[in-house]
């Protein structure tokens, strides 16, 4: 199941170009099997990352709970840890799900 979302975010990220705006992509698998994700949309103020874009459109599509979560980089950067302020929000919304990271954090 981690594969289809990793899969999904890094084909994402590989059509992000140069766009300093959106650095990040990420996907998650919902338990019904479908693939949400989103791009961030950065700003000095803190646009929202990656991962709550998906959570958002996950939401509107009446998800229900999502087994995984992964972001990544643009440019080749590989997978990318959750901020602080994306994991709080993905622990209180949806505590059961996985989340990758990469091996050296």
């Amino acid at each position: 199941m981690t594969t289809l979302s990793f899969v999904a975010a890094t084909e994402l990220a590989a059509t992000l170009g140069d766009d300093p705006n959106h650095t990040v992509a990420a996907a998650a698998l919902g338990l019904n099997g479908n693939i949400y994700a989103g791009v961030n949309n950065h700003h000095f103020n803190g646009g929202p990352c990656a991962e709550l874009v998906v959570l958002g459109v996950a939401a509107r599509a009446h998800a229900g709970n999502l087994a995984t979560m992964v972001a990544v980089g643009d440019g080749g950067r590989g997978v990318i840890s959750p901020c602080g302020r994306c994991r709080q929000v993905m622990l209180d919304q949806h505590p059961d799900i996985c989340v990758l990271v990469p091996l050296d954090d």
